[in-house]
This record gives C-alpha cells, sequence and structure tokens, in this order.
C-alpha cells in the first residue's frame, strides 16, 4: 500500500486526506511523449471543469495549461513525476488551491467512487498494519506539570482503526486540569467522522461544528460533535490548540472549528490554508487529479480558511507554541478559585518564566522588488509558513521584525510566490538539496 501525499511548496508534504490504495497491475511506460501529454492535459482540463468546486478558477486552470502546453512549456517533460509535478505547480499558481494536484502511478489505479473509495477487506487489513507503525497519528499522550494534558496528533487516522487508541489517550488524561492540542505538524485528515469524535470530548452536547457542500451531488452535509464518547468529557477544562504553517486541511478543520465556537485559544502561527475536501479523480490508467470538489461553510463565520489559513488568537514562534500555551494554561487555572494547590501551581509558574529561552530582536530586510505586490519571510523559525510574517516596503526596502532564540536559522524570501534566498546575505546552507540563507543569532 501507498500512501499519496500532495508536493506544496518545496518544505512540506501533505499528507493528503484519503488514501490511494495501488492494486498490482500492468506497468506504465516510463516516457511521455507529445501525444501522451496533449491528451493528458486535455483531460485534466475536461476533469477541473467537470469538477473543480470554483467554475471561474477551474475555466482558467484549464486554459492556463492548454497554453502552456502550446507555448512549449512541457516539451521537454518525459518523466511522468516530473511533469505531473510541473502541471501540478501550474495549476496552484491560478487557484492557489494547496489542495489540488495531479498525480501519476506506475501502476494501474483502483476505481474511485467520489469521495469514498471502496475498498476491500484485505485492503483494509493492509491500511491498518501500515497506519498502527505510527500509532494513527497519535505521536504523543501526556500530563504535563500542572495537570495539564497534552496530545500531539500529526494526522487522524478512520476511526474504524484509531477509535479505541484516540479514547484511549483521552482516558489517559480524564483528570486533567487543562487540555493542550497540538497540531503543529498535523497534516490533515482521512475521515470525515474524526473530528466530530474528538470534539464529542470537548463539549458537554452536540453542538455544529461546519457543514460540506458537495458539488456534483447539490447537496450539503451538516457535522456535529459526537454526543456518547466512550469516556470522561473535558468539556470545563479550558483548551489550548497550538498551530503553524505545516497545519493543513483537517488539522486546520479542527483548530477552525474550536476558534469559531470559542472552545479553544489558538497559539502559534497562521496555517497552510487549505480548506476545500478534495476527492481523486481517475483520468487514465495511470493518472489522475486530487480534485476539490466540496466546499467547507463554518455555521458561525458562514466561511472558512481556505487561502488564508487559520489565525493564532497568541502568536509565537511555532518552536516555542508549547511552552507559551503550557504559561498559558497555568496562569488560567491560578486564576480559578476552585483549583487547589495554587501556590504549587504559582512556584512552578514562575520556574517556568524564569527559565524561558531568551529572545533576541531581528529585523530582516529585502532590498528593491518596487513592484512587488506581496514579499513574506519563510523560515524555520515559523515551520516555513508561506505566509506567516508578512513584509512592509518603505521607498526601496522590505522588511519585517521578529523576536528570534539565539541559534542558527534557515530562511527564505517569497515574492509574489517566487522563493529567493537574501541576496544581502552571503551565508547559506544546504538542507535536503535546498539552499536557504542563514541567520545566526
Amino acid at each position: 500500500m501507498h500512501i499519496f501525499r500532495i508536493k506544496t511548496p518545496f518544505y512540506m508534504k501533505h499528507l493528503i486526506i484519503l488514501l490511494l490504495l495501488l492494486q498490482g497491475g500492468q506497468q506504465a511506460s516510463a516516457q511521455l511523449n507529445h501525444t501522451d501529454r496533449e491528451q493528458l492535459i486535455e483531460a485534466f482540463g475536461r476533469a477541473l471543469i467537470e469538477g473543480y468546486i470554483h467554475a471561474g478558477p477551474a475555466l482558467q486552470m484549464s486554459t492556463y495549461i492548454s497554453e502552456q502546453l502550446k507555448a512549449g512549456s512541457y516539451d521537454t517533460l518525459a518523466d511522468p513525476e516530473v511533469f505531473v509535478r510541473r502541471v501540478s505547480e501550474d495549476l496552484r499558481s491560478i487557484s492557489k488551491d494547496l489542495h489540488l494536484s495531479v498525480f501519476y502511478s506506475p501502476t494501474v489505479l483502483p476505481e474511485y467512487n467520489g469521495f469514498r473509495t471502496q475498498i476491500s477487506g484485505e485492503e483494509k487489513k493492509r491500511m491498518q498494519t501500515e497506519l498502527v507503525k505510527d500509532n494513527y497519528g497519535l505521536e504523543k499522550a501526556e500530563v504535563l506539570a500542572g495537570n495539564i494534558g497534552y496530545l500531539d496528533f500529526r494526522y487522524f487516522a478512520p476511526l474504524e482503526f484509531s477509535g479505541d487508541t484516540y479514547a484511549g489517550a483521552f482516558r489517559q488524561l480524564e483528570d486533567v486540569d487543562a487540555l493542550i492540542l497540538d497540531l503543529r505538524n498535523n497534516h490533515g485528515s482521512m475521515s470525515d467522522q474524526v473530528i466530530p469524535f474528538l470534539c464529542g470530548y470537548l463539549f458537554s452536547s452536540s453542538v455544529h461544528l461546519n457543514s460540506i457542500y458537495f458539488k456534483q451531488k447539490e447537496f450539503t452535509q451538516q457535522y456535529w460533535s459526537s454526543e456518547y464518547v466512550p469516556s470522561k468529557k473535558l468539556s470545563e477544562v479550558p483548551v489550548y490548540v497550538l498551530i503553524s504553517g505545516k497545519t493543513f486541511s483537517g488539522g486546520e478543520e479542527l483548530a477552525y472549528d474550536l476558534q469559531a465556537l470559542k472552545r479553544a485559544t489558538l497559539v502559534g502561527h497562521p496555517t497552510a490554508g487549505g480548506a476545500n475536501p478534495v476527492a481523486p479523480v481517475k483520468v487514465n490508467a495511470h493518472y489522475g487529479i486530487n480534485l476539490p470538489q466540496a466546499l467547507v461553510i463554518n455555521p458561525v463565520t458562514k466561511t472558512n480558511w481556505e487561502g488564508v489559513g487559520v489565525q493564532a488568537d497568541t502568536i509565537v514562534l511555532p518552536s516555542l507554541a508549547l511552552e507559551t500555551a503550557h504559561r498559558l494554561a497555568l496562569k488560567k487555572l491560578i486564576s480559578e478559585n476552585a483549583v487547589t494547590e495554587r501556590a504549587n501551581l504559582v512556584n512552578l509558574l514562575e520556574n517556568m518564566e524564569a527559565s524561558a529561552i531568551p529572545l533576541q530582536a531581528y529585523t530582516f530586510t529585502l532590498e528593491g522588488y518596487p513592484t512587488a505586490s506581496e514579499v513574506y519571510l519563510s523560515g524555520s523559525f515559523n515551520n516555513w509558513a508561506m505566509k506567516a510574517n508578512a513584509m512592509v516596503r518603505e521607498k526601496e526596502t522590505w522588511s519585517v521584525s521578529l523576536l528570534l532564540p539565539r541559534g542558527i536559522h534557515e530562511y527564505k524570501f517569497i515574492v509574489d510566490g517566487r522563493w529567493i534566498t537574501d541576496p544581502g546575505n552571503l551565508q547559506a546552507g544546504d538542507t535536503a538539496g535546498t539552499s536557504n540563507s542563514i541567520l545566526r543569532l
């Protein structure tokens, strides 16, 4: 079994909402010729117009890749993987939709049935074998100092596999006085039932979390938190959610839902901004398109986080988000009259603040680019978020100031969507084959 990941800008590999289970079959040709590329571009364009959630951008994308084909931009792309990567980048340059991509499989793709792939019993066993290796996405469950629960979810696995594990984690934390949900590295959900289940622990009764409009069926489905959960609820304890530029899709949804319902305080940096639910569309035996075909509508905000990300209530570097949330939780508990052992909590908080990582102010500058529409700073300090730190232009200089811990930081500038190293900084490093500028504080 292969777990497909959408390749977004160079620093992220997002776990797609669903698994594409590859079945054995005839191998595809290793090289593409002009006729192959022509047929694929036509098929991708047709799929976009028929299924993409927004009609206008669908037509724009279809037209754009057709023009790129005619202009010869794809003529040298004979390798299937290189070809689909380039087409995906071109599609997202128009739509800005991080869920959208085209893909290639060397073996024959299975048949899909809308948002739900038909999965055999044998394939389910293989899927569970893969998912259990990383504990269904649950990286850590523990009680922090001050009786504060902590759960680190890297993704959300289908409840039929993960339910017992997730319920066991909440059972372990059922007597905590506050809860921290770490979604800084959460890349999404593989089932639409997981978030309602998790939220069932955080509300005393069922609440409307969101609605999803499905374009092809012209149908809107509501999602409510679970009324029943198999252990004690944490509906009265304060909740803190950690987010970053790597938080994507289903991870963003959970953070957004809790924030909209005023059930949690979000700590960290803005998230990636991928809201539209995606389903695979098979265009031939070996190629397909991960196509957003539905629209999330929050009942409170009447919109979603597509393209803008989920915003933090308390903005701090992602690397400092856990420490910050821990201190916020302690301060909240200290202020509550019902909390016992208040003196112990005060002592704990004072010790944490005394040992907090010292921060130093630093201003990043970029000279020139007077015609640029937007410039952002992205780096190791903000989890390589694309739009977490906007730079402001004054005359001929773009700048942004941050508080950073001492150490080595890698970074780049994003000028109208194009990633560049700092031309004013000759110090450079190479991480995973990518050249980045280096800052030493």
